[in-house]
């Protein structure tokens, strides 16, 4: 699993953190607790980026409040990454039952909030059991409170989508592909 080397050093935890919820600030035991890390770990990492300039301070008192400096282009991208690094676990899952899986929305564009809901679209035939995988997975420690929202579509209704869905399709076409199967691999 990828997201276990990317996202592994308590400045990556903090940063993906940080970009995951970038429309809030918080302050330094606040992300140590939420994160499940040290607060002494959590203080050298983010002065480091402070200094460093990846991340934003505010004092308010003696309070220091962190948070991303939206206007860094690579942000944008950086949050698509983590997006993708968390829901990988699941998508693992869900290879064995599912001929495609697409983020779409919000995190697939960068631009996702800590109210955004996870868009997922999933093709498969086994609607119940993608729900059961779905309803079971959980996020590590400091993401917990995202929400997947899946669209699980057969084959069957992919082909029987009428003019009225052709937009909701274009906008999943426009997302990441997360898993597909290929063409000469038996089932879906």
């Amino acid at each position: 699993m990828l997201n276990l080397h990317i996202i592994a050093t308590v400045s990556q935890k903090i940063l993906s953190f940080l970009a995951k919820f970038s429309d809030k600030e918080f302050y330094e035991r606040q992300i140590a607790r939420k994160i499940g890390i040290a607060y002494g770990s959590a203080n050298r990492a983010l002065n480091d980026l402070y200094s460093t300039g990846t991340i934003k301070r505010r004092q308010e008192g003696k309070m220091y409040f962190y948070s991303f400096d939206l206007s860094n282009v690579a942000i944008t991208e950086l949050k698509k990454l983590i997006n993708i690094m968390l829901i990988e676990p699941l998508t693992e899952q869900l290879t064995n039952i599912s001929s495609r899986i697409v983020l779409y929305g919000s995190c697939a564009q960068g631009t996702d909030t800590s109210q955004s809901d996870l868009d997922l679209f999933i093709i498969s035939d086994d609607r119940k059991k993608v729900m059961q995988m779905i309803n079971s997975f959980s996020f590590p420690q400091g993401f917990e409170d995202i929400h997947i929202q899946p669209v699980i579509k057969s084959p069957v209704e992919l082909l029987e989508a009428g003019e009225s869905e052709q937009a909701f399709l274009a906008e999943v076409e426009q997302g990441i592909t997360l898993w597909e199967k290929a063409a000469n691999e038996p089932g879906l």
